[in-house]
């Protein structure tokens, strides 16, 4: 249970704790020609294509009142017909003649239950686009910040060990110097050839886990990371507020972007057994129509026009 409420508010939290982050970096970076973290960010936005995906979905979903919309509005349809009637073998009598048909067609519904409800479904699927792409951008600041740090953090273990190995090496120089003097022994000479053996593993290793590090980096903003921005030396990091886990969780349960989605979800769920309850209820719509044809060349009279209105019950 406890496991539950940590990944119910771990989305909030994380948002709080890295704009807290986030703010403190920007005045603590130091180096003007490296690529600071903001800068990874806004690069991550316009390349990462999981939250592209989730961006161009969101985008889509904007367009889901508008498209519900259309069946509750007027359907208007039109059409024009024109025939030739050529007569091959027929009585003197049978002419030729062409026959023109203009008919325009008007329908409105009046009570479509189900039509309404998937208006308000769509409407509701738009509210869980835009959360589910907050959520994407909390997860995209989260890993910006992973993989930006973990560079900064290889490079310094990089950096600690090739003094540790300057270090080490000079120790070997000056244990052969002693050994040739007598005041070592071959053991101490080969204890510090061992160390010295081991530190240039740990480098081989600190190289590939940079080299890792760049390249997960490199994944996310879309080009290679030449040279990060460092932390400043003083860099003050304050007590998340409130401190108590159990605020955090309340907030987490009114604010989360998670569980807002699964909410709307639910939503949507308990609109859908609306909707299929009604379907099988009358709908009834306002249609008129007005039809226009013409036969003048073969019947010799005026062009018959008929106008078509009334109440239309569909079981």
């Amino acid at each position: 249970m406890w496991k539950n409420y940590l990944k119910i508010s771990n989305f909030l939290r994380v948002k709080v704790i890295l704009f807290v982050l986030l703010f403190y970096l920007f005045f603590g970076f130091k180096g003007a020609e490296a690529l600071d973290f903001f800068e990874c960010y806004n690069k991550a936005k316009a390349y990462d294509p999981k939250y592209l995906s989730v961006y161009y979905e969101y985008r889509a979903s904007l367009t889901f009142p508008q498209q519900a919309l259309a069946s509750l509005l007027p359907q208007v349809e039109f059409s024009y017909l024109r025939r030739n009637y050529r007569f091959i073998t027929a009585p003197y009598y049978y002419t030729d003649y062409t026959a023109d048909t203009s008919a325009i067609n008007l329908r409105q519904a009046i009570l479509n239950i189900p039509n309404i409800i998937e208006y308000k479904q769509n409407d509701i699927r738009s509210d869980m686009g835009e959360k589910k792409l907050n959520y994407a951008t909390q997860e995209l600041i989260k890993r910006v910040a992973d993989a930006y740090f973990e560079v900064l953090y290889y490079e310094e273990a990089l950096r600690v060990i090739e003094e540790e190995k300057k270090a080490i090496f000079e120790q070997l120089k000056m244990i052969k110097k002693l050994f040739e003097a007598g005041e070592a022994t071959l053991t101490d000479v080969h204890d510090v050839e061992a160390r010295y053996s081991s530190i240039q593993f740990r480098l081989i290793e600190a190289e590939k886990n940079l080299y890792t590090a760049k390249n997960n980096l490199r994944r996310i903003i879309g080009e290679e990371p030449i040279a990060l921005a460092r932390l400043g030396e003083e860099v003050y990091f304050p007590e998340p507020k409130p401190s108590n886990i159990d605020e955090w969780i309340k907030i987490a349960k009114e604010n989360s972007n998670v569980v807002k989605y699964y909410s709307l979800a639910k939503d949507i769920a308990e609109y859908e057994i609306k909707k299929q309850t009604f379907e099988n209820l009358p709908k009834i719509d306002f249609v008129a129509g007005y039809i226009k044809t013409n036969t003048l060349e073969y019947l010799k009279t005026a062009s018959i026009d008929y106008y078509i209105f009334g109440i239309q019950i569909n079981f």
